[in-house]
């Protein structure tokens, strides 16, 4: 048996691989746009300050996956551990696309108001993120792994 069969890896796993991928294939789609009188245009979410943090950060999160599932012996060793790095990274992109869609502008000329709106690209990928975010959360809660902010290095209290 492939020691890199996918259907082989924990179900929270695969959910963060296949949410990666799709999260990051996402970023291609019509994220914001106008439409105005049958006419329109698109963006992807690769525009803007916001849009292209929140899209490394997803790519940069789907990344830190692969490596940790399949070459985990490669990573180096951090002050914090590869699991709180996905899950700041995954809530890091989920606010980004956020807003990045509050920022949308828009514009009234002539009495006639023009702005942009989210597509259904900018819900997909919000609703990806997130749920990459959550599972990232599960995985490192089930890890057990110390958070960076818990003191290391703290004197035991005092016995009674």
């Amino acid at each position: 048996m492939d020691q890199n069969d996918v259907t082989n890896l924990p179900r929270n796993v695969q959910i963060m691989l296949g949410v990666g991928l799709l999260a990051f294939i996402a970023t291609f789609f019509p994220f914001d746009g106008i439409h105005e009188h049958g006419l329109g245009a698109d963006e992807n979410a690769w525009n803007g300050v916001a849009g292209v943090l929140g899209a490394l950060a997803i790519m940069l999160g789907f990344v830190v996956v692969v490596g940790q599932t399949f070459a985990a012996a490669n990573m180096p060793k951090l002050g914090v551990s590869w699991s709180f790095i996905t899950t700041a990274l995954g809530a890091f992109a989920t606010l980004m696309f956020v807003i990045h869609w509050i920022a949308l502008p828009s514009e009234t000329v002539f009495g006639v108001h023009f702005g942009l709106s989210l597509q259904w690209g900018g819900y997909i990928e919000i609703i990806l993120c997130i749920v990459f975010t959550a599972v990232a959360v599960m995985m490192l809660r089930e890890s057990g792994e110390a958070m960076p902010w818990d003191s290391q290095g703290a004197a035991a209290p005092p016995a009674a």
